[in-house]
């Protein structure tokens, strides 16, 4: 099994320049995702760092696979922003699949951009014992996280603590929802009469009750 991973890349200002100016359309319909889209172009004007931070940090997720088959799969590799601003790294797809033959289950990404450039770091740490288990935990909490997201399309991403009662991203309404969510993912049983609601208040809580 590999060990710790490192992936690095460098994109300058001119090239996202280049491509704004040349074929805009290779950004908004192959490289980012839509809800990058929405981060990069605030009111509808581009944020050259922002994308080109996202295209580095891509390409250095990409490294990490180790893989010689096939083009990069831009939007598969998704660059979200998470509490305090930080990136976060969300895989799907042929992205996802690579990651998953490669014994990878977690990655952090870090990115800077300065003038005339932006550089991104993706690190993933090798497998521990019990993986393929842990790996299961991972799609099924990652399931829920997706559903969440899914009904709040302003939304980029969940952080693990953020409590997501008081952040109204879960209401009353869709409480049962998530219920449901769970149990599909965790294969368990809930019994709504005897729930305890800190158990369901964030992500971290939701793997720990159910997917431990």
């Amino acid at each position: 099994m590999p060990g710790s991973r490192v992936g690095i890349d460098l994109v300058p200002f001119h090239r996202v320049d280049r491509m704004l100016s040349d074929r805009p359309e290779s950004l908004t319909g192959r490289m980012l995702t839509p809800g990058e889209i929405r981060l990069c172009f605030p009111e509808g004007t581009p944020d050259v760092p922002g994308i080109a931070g996202r295209l580095a940090a891509k390409e250095a997720v990409f490294k990490l696979f180790h893989t010689a088959h096939g083009p990069l799969p831009w939007q598969d590799i998704h660059i979200g922003r998470g509490l305090g601003g930080r990136p976060v790294v969300r895989l799907s797809g042929r992205a996802h699949e690579l990651a998953q033959q490669a014994g990878i289950q977690h990655i952090e990404i870090s990115i800077a951009h300065d003038d005339p450039c932006a550089i991104a770091v993706a690190y993933a740490a090798g497998p521990h014992r019990g993986v393929k288990g842990r790996d299961m935990v991972t799609k099924g909490i990652e399931a829920v996280r997706e559903w969440i997201l899914a009904r709040n399309p302003g939304r980029d991403s969940v952080g693990n603590d953020e409590n997501i009662m008081r952040s109204r991203l879960v209401d009353s309404l869709s409480f049962v929802d998530l219920v449901y969510t769970i149990e599909a993912a965790a294969d368990v049983e809930i019994d709504l009469d005897a729930i305890n609601i800190e158990d369901f208040e964030t992500i971290s809580s939701i793997e720990k009750t159910f997917f431990n």
